[in-house]
C-alpha cells in the first residue's frame, strides 16, 4: 500500500490528544501516513513537536502548522494540502470535531476496506459520508442536488488535485 496524506484542521483541541486520536484511527493500516495538523489562529503550536510514531504496521509522521481561519475547514485544508509533498497519494481531510464527536472506529474500518480500490481508480474521487440537505438548507439549495459530502471527513485521490486547487 502506498503512502497516505492526512490533513487535520483543529480549532480548540489539544494537539497531543488529537495526535493520539489520529494514531488510533490508523491502527489497522499498514503504510506510511504523513499528517499535517493545521491549527487555526485560536490554537498555538508552541507546544507541538514534530514526531514519527509507529502504530501497528504504520509509520505516522506529524507536522504542525498555523493557518488562517478565514474559510473555516476549507481554508485550513487547502493550506495543509499545499504543505504536503503529494506524490500521487490519497489525501484524507478531517477536523477535530470528527475525531472527538464521531464514531471514528467505524469510519476507519470502512476506509481500510475501501483504500485499495480508492488508490487504484484513475478518475477523480471524492469519498466520504453522503448526507442530505434538510430543513433550512434544503429550501436554499439552488440546484436539484439534495446531497453533499460534509467537510468534517472526506478523501480525495491524486486525480482530484485540480478540484482542491480551484
Amino acid at each position: 500500500m502506498s503512502d497516505i496524506n492526512v490533513v487535520v484542521c483543529i480549532y480548540h483541541s489539544d494537539i497531543l490528544e488529537i495526535k493520539k486520536k489520529i494514531a488510533f484511527f490508523f491502527k489497522a493500516f499498514k503504510c506510511n501516513i504523513n499528517v499535517v495538523i493545521c491549527c487555526t489562529d485560536d490554537q498555538s503550536t508552541s507546544q507541538a513537536y514534530e514526531a514519527e510514531v509507529k502504530v501497528g504496521g504504520s509509520q505516522l509522521s506529524f507536522k504542525t502548522i498555523n493557518v488562517s481561519n478565514s474559510l473555516m475547514d476549507i481554508g485550513a485544508y487547502i493550506s495543509g494540502y499545499n504543505a504536503i509533498e503529494n506524490d500521487g497519494n490519497l489525501t484524507i481531510f478531517m477536523n477535530d470535531r470528527f475525531l472527538t464527536d464521531f464514531n471514528t472506529n467505524m469510519v476507519s474500518k470502512y476506509l481500510f476496506k475501501d483504500i485499495i480500490t480508492l488508490n487504484s481508480l484513475k478518475c477523480p474521487v471524492l469519498y466520504g459520508k453522503l448526507s442530505h440537505h434538510g430543513g433550512l438548507t434544503q429550501s436554499s439549495t439552488v440546484s436539484d442536488i439534495n446531497y453533499f459530502i460534509p467537510t468534517y471527513f472526506f478523501v480525495i485521490n491524486s486525480k482530484s488535485e485540480e478540484l482542491i486547487q480551484d
